[in-house]
């Protein structure tokens, strides 16, 4: 019995460490990327949303570039009607209401994706804005003469001049109308049962894989967790004697977090290279301000590593203190308290028994 009992403890002071090392990895990853709450932090924080404005607004002026020249004048009113029909607190709101959505799914709050991005705000801002634009821009073309009776062009932000038989809010209909004639309004909404097109899978299909993922990485989480816990008694309470297991723990749990710090100084150094690598061979403001959430992420998932590494540390210093102190509490009297008083040594102090 007592060496079954030493071999249980040799095998599950030897698996320890590794279940440790998991516990603390899957319990870092999991306060970062585990709920919403640090990706809308990292989101609002890294200044990404004004990026993505102003690449929805480049994307929307090379488009009617693509189809047409326009002045610069033209240019510069459309990139302001489309700046000010979606503002960062918008993209925020949506992107919030999307990432809520998204894990109330994966975490199993409810049975089936739902999220809406409602774009009625957006739709009714775009075309009044445009519409006015268009307006002020016709009012200040001149009329087309005769050496422009091939200008046919009603798009004031394009023209050089206004053809006849058209005024300023002829012009302007026209451009509510084509706004709202475009593809972007043809939904009022955007919802995971519209967002599938033609004989792509749906979004719930697509986003299956990071379900069970989540699912997989809570379910070890708490597997380690437990083990750990069962380890460590196993260990205390398996040993002869039991001070011997808290020592055996003790350090382990100094090895443990020592190892989890310096990993993740090591780790997050490296990481923070890669990001600014990827930021560095990017082109445009969005994909260096999403190298910036990534780096936001990895630091706070670095910060968790280093707290239960310290706190392991922490934990095992006091364990080998109170190991010691209480060895010296309860160790063996000294030889001369047990040597009788009629037989003390020569020069101890105390007088010889009388004959």
């Amino acid at each position: 019995m007592h060496i079954l009992r030493k071999a249980v403890v040799v095998i599950v002071c030897s698996l320890l460490p590794m279940v440790l090392l998991g516990f603390g990895i899957l319990f870092s990853l999991f306060q970062v990327l585990g709920s919403a709450s640090h990706i809308k932090g990292a989101l609002d924080s890294s200044g990404v949303y004004d990026s993505a404005i102003a690449s929805v607004v480049k994307q929307t002026t090379n488009t009617q570039n693509s189809s047409e020249t326009q002045s610069s004048d033209g240019e510069a009113a459309v990139r302001q009607a489309v700046k000010d029909a979606i503002p960062a607190s918008y993209i925020k709101e949506q992107t919030d209401g999307v990432l809520d959505g998204i894990y109330d799914w994966m975490s199993g709050k409810t049975a089936s994706l739902d999220f809406t991005i409602d774009l009625t705000p957006v739709k009714t801002a775009l075309v009044d804005n445009l519409t006015e634009q268009a307006r002020e821009r016709a009012r200040t073309l001149p009329a087309c003469g005769p050496a422009d009776l091939t200008t046919t062009s009603t798009d004031p932000f394009s023209a050089s001049c206004l053809p006849a038989g058209t005024n300023p809010d002829q012009i302007a209909e026209q451009t509510r109308q084509t706004v709202l004639d475009s593809d972007i309004f043809k939904q009022s909404s955007i919802t995971p049962q519209n967002m599938q097109q033609g004989d792509s899978k749906p979004i719930e299909e697509e986003l299956a894989a990071a379900k069970d993922g989540y699912q997989a990485v809570k379910k070890a989480l708490y597997l380690t967790g437990l083990l750990a816990m069962i380890f460590i008694a196993a260990a205390i309470f398996l040993s002869q004697p039991r001070v011997a297991g808290v020592k055996r723990v003790a350090y382990i749990l100094l090895s443990v977090g020592a190892i989890g710090i310096i990993t993740a100084v090591i780790g997050g150094a490296i990481s923070h290279t890669l990001v600014d690598n990827i930021a560095k061979d990017s082109s445009g403001e969005l994909p260096i301000r999403i190298a910036q959430v990534v780096r936001i992420l990895v630091d706070d998932i670095r910060n968790w590593w280093i707290t239960l590494g310290s706190l392991s540390v922490g934990i095992s210093v006091g364990a080998l203190v109170a190991e010691k102190v209480w060895q010296k509490k309860h160790a063996a009297p000294s030889t001369q308290e047990n040597t009788p008083i009629g037989n003390q040594p020569p020069g101890s102090g105390l007088p010889p028994l009388a004959p």
